[in-house]
């Protein structure tokens, strides 16, 4: 019974943590068809990268935690360098988040961002 309860309290974090990843790309996501700079894709794959870092971090500290309270913390420290590790690029949030909507709609913009991380 036990095992049952740790397994649902660590699914439901993951969980938490996939909708939180989900919830910072998506913030204010109402990406029109635009076209964006050669610059700002550049920008964007620095920063994705990062973001992929710091992502993959927040997943293995979240691993096994079964206290709310403490996954909460962890959810807000990381998402917080999330933010930073955009900010730092120079880029706003928004724009990053306009350009990561972007390239779920448009595969060829996938594609130019994948050449710039190359």
């Amino acid at each position: 019974m036990q095992a049952k309860n740790v397994l649902t309290k660590t699914t439901k974090w993951q969980l938490l943590s996939l909708m939180t990843a989900a919830c910072f790309l998506l913030i204010a996501s109402q990406a029109s068809a635009q076209d964006f700079k050669n610059s700002e894709l550049q920008t964007f794959a620095e920063a994705q990268s990062e973001v992929v870092k710091i992502r993959s971090e927040y997943f293995e500290a979240l691993d096994g935690v079964q206290d709310e309270s403490k996954a909460e913390q962890i959810q807000e420290k990381y998402v917080g360098q999330m933010v930073e590790a955009v900010e730092a690029t120079g880029m706003s949030v928004n724009t990053y988040n306009q350009i990561a909507q972007a390239i779920q709609e448009n595969p060829d913009l996938q594609q130019k961002i994948d050449q710039f991380m190359e």
